[in-house]
């Protein structure tokens, strides 16, 4: 017991050293992704809701490079894990190379087609034009956004987590300097007003995507054995694209999910425009307080994976519920600290009453929801790096289409007739989702679908 004792000490100790970093990186994206939307509070409701629009169609195309962070993180910390650093290195490069042509074919097509998108859906013509400018310059920058968020997964694997944190300090840094000197014609830059948010955008994600390239190469994440054999990459790609497939359909459900919902509000009989103004400031309000539940959750990937790759099930396990423990409970108590000033932290995005009054809302519901969320991130990112990626894909899919989108439509166009229905819907889905990831976890046999050892003599 008491040697049990000890090594729980020092697995949260691991724990501690891994999630600080990891989560001073996330609030640092956190200032960048919020820099854009105090801007646009400054200038009207009408920004503020196309970037909200425009956001949230970049997530769509960013589902896939979120996906192979997954199956990057389980392949190279269960190849780490298993002492097997050439199979670790060859999997980074597979997934560079992947990602970055995957990258520059989404922005063709997202920049070739973006009119129908912002037609499907229901832009109001207010916002339409400022809308389409937004999105053309966001695309722009998707090649930069697939580079910065694919290298920060691979030094995660190899837990050298503070290289993340510096790259993103400086995009930040860049990002307010621009965004606000282009905006607002500050420090010697000509006025562009909302447009400059978008340039802003691009300039600091360019560069942060080309220094991460460069630590990646300092790290020794690439060397001469980096490069893969055909027989190896025959080998080598089922088990990555058994990862990165359902974590791939995952996020297209989950972003879609949003994109709906973001349609369910833009088509509310009054006050539209507010309401989805307050949905973006109360999303990117919510996403302050996720920030240490997500890195409680890469945590929990890297640490499972490492577990597996050694063929340590049973400590994957605990590593698991100790990180849920931490994860939940610190969040639920700062969610409680946080849920009676809701409305004077949702002043802080916008000067318009009804957008408060929005944002406000939304915190009611969503700060209910802490402990679900959070236990859902944790237990969704152990089970991607076990491989068992299946699993979120089925449960987020019934989450969203089953209960979030049919509560959201019933009760925001029919039974409340508000927008308080969208922001319900959110509670609701999260309980469901939650319940379905712990059962998962407790008794199905999710370790069987990690690397198994008989391919060792092909990915070496």
């Amino acid at each position: 017991m008491k040697i049990r004792k000890q090594e729980d000490k020092k697995k949260t100790q691991e724990i501690l050293k891994l999630i600080c970093p990891q989560v001073a990186t996330l609030f640092v994206q956190f200032i960048i992704s919020i820099t854009d939307v105090w801007i646009a509070g400054r200038l009207s409701s009408d920004v503020q809701a196309s970037i909200g629009i425009i956001v949230q169609y970049q997530m769509f195309f960013m589902a896939l490079v979120l996906a192979a962070g997954s199956g990057v993180v389980s392949t190279v910390s269960q190849a780490l894990g298993a002492k097997k650093n050439v199979r670790a290195q060859r999997y980074v490069l597979l997934v560079l190379v992947i990602c970055l042509l995957i990258s520059l074919v989404l922005a063709s097509l997202g920049i070739a087609f973006k009119d129908l998108f912002l037609q499907a859906i229901k832009t109001p013509k207010k916002i339409y034009s400022l809308a389409s400018f937004f999105l053309q310059i966001y695309l722009c920058a998707l090649p930069g956004q697939y580079m910065l968020t694919i290298s920060s997964a691979i030094f995660r694997a190899y837990k050298s987590v503070y290289i993340p944190l510096y790259v993103m300090l400086t995009v930040c840094v860049l990002n307010i300097f621009f965004s606000v000197g282009l905006c607002f014609g500050l420090w010697g830059f000509s006025k562009y007003g909302a447009y400059g948010i978008a340039y802003g955008t691009f300039i600091s994600v360019s560069v942060g995507a080309f220094l991460s390239i460069v630590f990646l190469f300092w790290r020794k994440c690439f060397s001469k054995n980096s490069l893969f054999t055909w027989r190896w990459l025959k080998k080598g790609y089922g088990y990555l694209l058994r990862v990165i497939g359902p974590s791939f359909v995952t996020m297209i459900v989950w972003q879609f999910g949003y994109l709906v919902l973001f349609v369910v509000t833009s088509t509310l009989p009054t006050n539209s425009v507010a309401a989805l103004a307050g949905l973006t400031s109360g999303i990117r309000i919510e996403s302050l307080l996720f920030l240490p539940g997500i890195g409680f959750g890469m945590t929990a990937e890297v640490l499972v994976g490492y577990a597996l790759g050694e063929s340590r099930k049973d400590e994957a396990k605990r590593q698991i519920f100790i990180i849920l423990g931490l994860a939940c409970g610190t969040m639920s108590f700062i969610g409680m600290l946080m849920f009676p000033w809701r409305s004077s932290i949702s002043g802080l995005l916008s000067f318009d009453p009804q957008v408060v009054k929005e944002t406000s809302d939304y915190l009611f519901y969503n700060l209910l929801a802490v402990p679900f969320t959070i236990g859902s991130i944790v237990l969704s990112s152990s089970l991607n790096t076990a491989g068992a990626s299946i699993y979120p894909m089925i449960i987020s899919s019934l989450s969203v289409w089953l209960i979030r989108l049919p509560v959201a439509w019933v009760f925001s166009h029919f039974i409340w007739g508000t927008s308080s229905g969208v922001y319900f819907s959110l509670l609701i889905s999260q309980v469901v989702q939650f319940s379905i990831f712990l059962y998962v976890v407790l008794y199905c046999n999710w370790t069987k679908f990690s690397m198994k050892k008989n391919n060792d003599k092909v990915l070496i």
